[in-house]
């Protein structure tokens, strides 16, 4: 009698388990490296977002200096963290069968076997994981009513909204989308992740002080150029002229590094027209 008769012997179901086993210890590190990954390029770039659009004088400058090209990136750089933000509550699976996989969050309760974690450690994920879910709500609302796809009241609102008083509104108003509700979705996808990866004894994941790092390096040759647009202004006489060939600005733009030297030299003569006009307007329209 062979041993298909009898069913697979106990070593054969042995090494199934095992190489089970070290299929789904795979799968799981895999899954949450990547999770992770996502987390900290979508906290980066919010970083990015908060550098370059919320400080009123920066924004200033760089409003003088890149023009309506800004606006464009501000919108577009948006769009692309509602994106990245709802993509990572989205269901894990997909498909009439549920048989394309998706990254998202939501798979963190699905990596530990039945057995592998108590039955506290298991609600407390769970918990975790809604509450990733419940506060994405409004860039997932966002993505499929205006980013992704064009919902059809709101597109008819956005026409009627141009002939005033035609009707009123017929679309259900979105989720409010800000800065500090696109923190809160990742402050709590954090916690999520962060959980999962303890409980897969694997440390931690990236803390909030490395993505504002990565934040200020992409955005960090904007900044500069900006701080030098606000050096040349505080350099600049209208009445005696520009002083950037003085000690102070050598010593500055030495500092500024080659790449942006002459960019911000070219900017002086046009901030030294302005601080004159401006200096015209005080006084009348008359430059002294």
């Amino acid at each position: 009698m062979t041993e298909t008769d009898h069913g697979p012997s106990p070593e054969t179901e042995t090494l199934e388990e095992v190489k089970e086993a070290a299929d789904r210890l795979a799968k799981r590190s895999e899954v949450l490296q990547a999770l992770e990954d996502e987390w900290v390029v979508a906290a980066g770039l919010v970083s990015v977002y908060e550098n370059l659009f919320f400080d009123a004088e920066r924004l200033e400058v760089l409003n003088l200096v890149v023009g309506p090209l800004l606006r464009l990136t501000q919108d577009v750089l948006w769009e692309y963290l509602l994106l990245r933000v709802a993509r990572l509550t989205d269901p894990p699976t997909a498909g009439r069968e549920r048989e394309k996989e998706s990254l998202s969050v939501l798979w963190l309760q699905r990596l530990f076997g039945a057995d592998e974690l108590e039955d506290q450690q298991k609600a407390k994920l769970k918990v975790l994981v809604e509450e990733a879910k419940e506060a994405a709500k409004f860039a997932r609302q966002w993505r499929n009513k205006r980013v992704v796809h064009v919902d059809l009241d709101r597109a008819r609102d956005d026409v009627t909204h141009i002939f005033r008083g035609m009707r009123p509104a017929v679309a259900k108003p979105l989720e409010p989308a800000t800065l500090e509700e696109m923190d809160r979705a990742l402050q709590a996808v954090h916690r999520a992740l962060d959980t999962a990866f303890k409980y897969a004894n694997i440390g931690s994941i990236e803390p909030a002080a490395v993505t504002l790092e990565i934040g200020t390096k992409v955005s960090e040759r904007a900044i500069r150029l900006v701080e030098a647009v606000q050096f040349i202004d505080t350099m600049a006489d209208p009445e005696r002229g520009s002083s950037l060939g003085g000690e102070e600005a050598t010593e500055f733009l030495e500092k500024l590094g080659p790449e942006l030297v002459e960019e911000v030299r070219a900017l002086g003569p046009l901030r030294l027209s302005r601080r004159a006009g401006e200096l015209a307007s005080r006084h009348g329209g008359k430059a002294r």
